[in-house]
């Protein structure tokens, strides 16, 4: 092959790196996007409040062996009502209170956070061994239960102590199921991956790791908890229909707002 065919094929290769190169750069831009950025693109997804009408930081609870106030309500900002375990015709037995009224707030106090990584900070002591020192944080992995009430507070029961939501695919309703033990698919995000959640403040984004979504309520499922994802199907209880590109935003978005254990899901 001669110098000038050498040249040509080269000037051929180098042009197609480029024009490839760019192609990729944009389907991948997320990978570069600040936590700040984030944090913004991901806003319209923040409808949760955990605890709310009260202050502080929440327990990172390991047992279900726990004083009431490590119980949370989840509050939804489309609705303006509780998130709850409730019997629904279709789909998983979850919907919404009838209002947020104060008499329901520690009625529908029920939800507990379960860290995957319960370890403890060296020098640090639990006032609770049912409790992490550490309070629940940002972008962290989770397992999310709700703790079924007693009939008799004092008595815990052995065989129902609190019971995990999951990702499962199934027929009708959002693809969720319950399962007694700790599910870790879950992560809460909207704020600086690694500092704590505030109670009764923070409106926050509940993703899930295994559908790589967010949990929203979904207006078009009646008879099904009116829960649903970005990708569910308003004209049935289907399979997810595609939406709009524009509409759609990057799971590495949602990533850059996860720590390092969330990631390794």
């Amino acid at each position: 092959m001669n110098t000038k065919k050498i040249i040509l094929c080269f000037t051929f290769a180098m042009y197609f790196c480029c024009v490839s190169g760019a192609a990729f750069a944009d389907k991948t831009v997320d990978h570069r996007i600040s936590v700040s950025d984030a944090m913004k693109k991901v806003e319209k997804y923040k409808e949760w409040m955990l605890g709310a009408n009260s202050q502080g930081t929440i327990d990172a609870v390991l047992s279900p062996s726990i004083r009431d106030s490590s119980r949370y309500n989840l509050k939804n900002k489309a609705v303006r009502k509780f998130f709850q375990r409730e019997k629904q015709r279709f789909g998983i037995d979850l919907g919404f209170s009838e209002n947020a009224s104060a008499s329901n707030v520690l009625k529908k106090s029920r939800w507990m956070f379960v860290p995957q990584n319960s370890l403890k900070r060296p020098g640090e002591r639990d006032f609770s061994p049912a409790i992490r020192t550490r309070p629940l944080l940002y972008g962290e992995k989770i397992a999310i239960a709700w703790q079924p009430l007693s009939r008799n507070p004092s008595v815990w029961s052995k065989t129902r102590l609190w019971d995990f939501i999951k990702y499962t695919k199934r027929r009708n309703g959002i693809n969720l199921d319950w399962k007694s033990e700790p599910v870790y698919e879950w992560v809460v995000l909207g704020g600086q991956p690694g500092t704590p959640i505030q109670k009764g403040r923070d409106w926050v984004v509940i993703y899930n790791l295994k559908h790589k979504q967010p949990l929203i309520y979904f207006k078009y499922r009646n008879n099904a908890g009116h829960i649903g994802w970005p990708d569910s199907n308003p004209e049935g209880f289907g399979q997810p229909v595609l939406v709009r590109n524009e509409d759609q935003i990057s799971a590495k978005v949602f990533e850059k707002l996860m720590m390092r254990d969330a990631l390794r899901n």
